[in-house]
């Protein structure tokens, strides 16, 4: 289990939703958020972390909302984009941010067609 991953599991086991479907712990994201910033007071999470936490919130998101609308994007492709969400025309490919943008801003705003993974019949 990645540190990410860890640090969510103490949270949910804090609030008391750690057996609780994700629309369900994505109803308590307010309370999810205030814990992970009582913890990031307390002892640092380095950005790294900070970024994986993130994509699990927003993945914890579309989970509630599209269960079966996206898909994670992962292996080579990662450097473009977290995930693809389906959609008519396009789909829509979502990069998840914390505090640092960095080199997927231009990628993320550059649409559908432009990208690799469409014109590789990926996304």
């Amino acid at each position: 289990m990645v540190e990410a991953d860890q640090i969510l599991a103490k949270v949910y086991k804090a609030l008391g939703i750690a057996d609780l479907a994700p629309n369900e712990k994505y109803e308590k994201i307010d309370k999810i958020v205030i814990k992970l910033a009582e913890l990031n007071d307390a002892t640092k999470i380095n950005a790294k972390t900070t970024g994986t936490i993130s994509e699990r919130l927003c993945e914890l998101a579309l989970k509630s909302a599209i269960p079966n609308g996206y898909k994670s994007i992962g292996g080579d492709w990662n450097w473009m984009a977290d995930f693809s969400i389906t959609g008519h025309p396009f789909n829509l490919l979502v990069s998840v941010k914390s505090f640092k943008a960095k080199e997927r801003l231009l990628v993320s705003g550059s649409g559908n067609n432009l990208s690799p993974l469409c014109r590789l019949g990926i996304v």
